[in-house]
């Protein structure tokens, strides 16, 4: 039986994350050169997902997209992530909740 790909909720959460590590990157004044390679650029979603969420995910699991993920897949590569970024800066992150993301969603509203 095969794993079953990535979540609605999952990947509106793995996006959610992508933002919080940006802001955790940024509020610790960690650059990409820091982490990564010289460069002083301050963090986004989208430099979060490509140049440290897709080298993880397609080392731990030889995919190239995001939504080729299992549930698996997501959990342990963000345990992957969080523990590097805790090990680098000392800042704790966490998966958003489907709380977290309902009241984004009625904020936005």
């Amino acid at each position: 039986m095969s794993e079953k790909l990535r979540t609605i909720h999952q990947n509106k959460a793995l996006h959610k994350m992508l933002s919080e590590l940006a802001n955790t990157l940024n509020e610790y004044g960690i650059n990409y050169e820091q982490l990564i390679i010289s460069a002083d650029i301050p963090w986004s979603p989208e430099m979060t997902k490509d140049l440290i969420w897709r080298p993880v995910m397609k080392a731990y699991c030889g995919k190239k997209s995001t939504t080729e993920m299992t549930t698996t897949d997501i959990d342990k590569i963000f345990e992957i992530i969080v523990k590097a970024v805790g090990e680098k800066t000392g800042a704790v992150l966490q998966w958003p909740s489907i709380s977290t993301l309902i009241n984004e969603q009625r904020l936005k509203e």
